[in-house]
């Protein structure tokens, strides 16, 4: 996606120069270890997720693995468009209790409009993989609107695609600053 409101920097599609390293990653997951909570939650975001999801599933594991010591309550959530989502990835979701996250900014034209791939339908993208995850988890993602220039006057608009697709909430997410 190149959406216009993004602040990730849009890379090609096997692009690895903008993701965090493993040993990153993973130095990361020791820290939050450390927390005196009981309560931790690891969520996936920048991009698009499912592009890296070896990584996401060696993380999941690894956190897992550490937890069998600590045993925290921890919540993962992976943010996704849900475009080309597999059926490998849904079980490794379904296994590992993981919540997703996506993005629905309105009917198809606004959708479109707002989170653009070349040559594609990104609506009609998103409306697969929404379906295909509900279907297959037995529940369905959580959209986010992105609230944009281009959202402001189609409020009734919004609400109705956000009840099509069965959601009983609608969140809004701010514009941020440092999108293209």
């Amino acid at each position: 996606h190149k959406c216009h409101y993004c602040q990730v920097t849009p890379q090609g599609v096997r692009s690895k120069e903008h993701d965090m390293t493993y040993d990153i990653l993973k130095k990361s997951v020791d820290m939050m270890m450390q927390s005196p909570s009981d309560y931790l939650t690891v969520e996936f975001q920048g991009g698009e997720t499912l592009l890296a999801f070896d990584t996401v599933k060696e993380i999941v594991n690894y956190t897992n693995e550490l937890n069998e010591e600590k045993n925290k309550d921890i919540t993962f959530v992976l943010a996704t468009s849900l475009v080309d989502i597999t059926v490998e990835q849904l079980n490794f979701i379904k296994e590992n209790n993981i919540h997703l996250s996506t993005s629905l900014d309105g009917p198809e034209d606004l959708h479109n409009m707002n989170r653009p791939i070349k040559s594609q339908n990104t609506y009609l993208k998103f409306k697969e993989g929404f379906q295909k995850s509900n279907d297959f988890l037995g529940l369905s993602p959580s959209p986010l609107l992105t609230v944009s220039r281009n959202s402001l006057n189609r409020i009734e608009d919004i609400v109705q695609e956000y009840l099509e697709f069965n959601c009983n909430s609608l969140s809004l997410r701010s514009l941020s600053p440092y999108g293209f």
